[in-house]
């Protein structure tokens, strides 16, 4: 049996995961936190359509902030515009969701490595992007337990992304 030997972008690929994880799981509980708390004391019922439906609830669930009127939904997102700017969660443009910047990274950072992991794994990009998500999730799974052990500690991996810059950095994630 040959033995696996990573390619530097591999192991920066993994590398890239790894950060891309961390920070979405970040910026998960500090958005949902505030997105919940918006909700809760807002007490928005559902549209008025779907109120005629037989559809009777105040909306406490973020993914269900979809229901609210069109004004109960622009003031909601309002609040969560002011939010994100408190808790200093930094986004592409003004107005975009930094939990739906983090989610699309850290997608972006896997399928860069699936791409690189094709050889082994034997599943290209274009075929784990038109698969369910659960075999992307176990391509990526597999591929960095197999890189981990050659991947820096998350110390070295930030002053990597870092560097010597004050403050935080965007990530950089390469596609092959």
């Amino acid at each position: 049996m040959k033995s696996f030997q990573p390619t530097p972008d591999m192991i920066r690929a993994a590398e890239n995961v790894f950060t891309a994880q961390a920070l979405h799981d970040t910026v998960e509980s500090i958005v949902k936190s505030y997105q919940t708390r918006i909700l809760v004391e807002g007490q928005w019922p559902v549209a008025s359509k779907l109120r005629d439906a037989g559809i009777h609830e105040t909306i406490d669930d973020p993914s269900k902030s979809w229901v609210l009127s069109e004004q109960n939904f622009q003031t909601y997102v309002t609040r969560c515009e002011e939010e994100r700017i408190k808790a200093g969660l930094r986004v592409s443009k003004p107005g975009n969701c930094p939990l739906l910047e983090a989610e699309s990274t850290l997608r972006q950072a896997q399928y860069a490595l699936i791409a690189l992991m094709a050889p082994m794994t034997k599943i290209s990009e274009a075929d784990a992007r038109m698969s369910p998500n659960e075999l992307r999730d176990q391509v990526v799974d597999l591929s960095l337990r197999l890189l981990a052990p050659y991947v820096g500690d998350g110390k070295a991996i930030i002053e990597a992304l870092v560097g010597d810059k004050p403050g935080p950095s965007q990530m950089e994630v390469s596609h092959a």
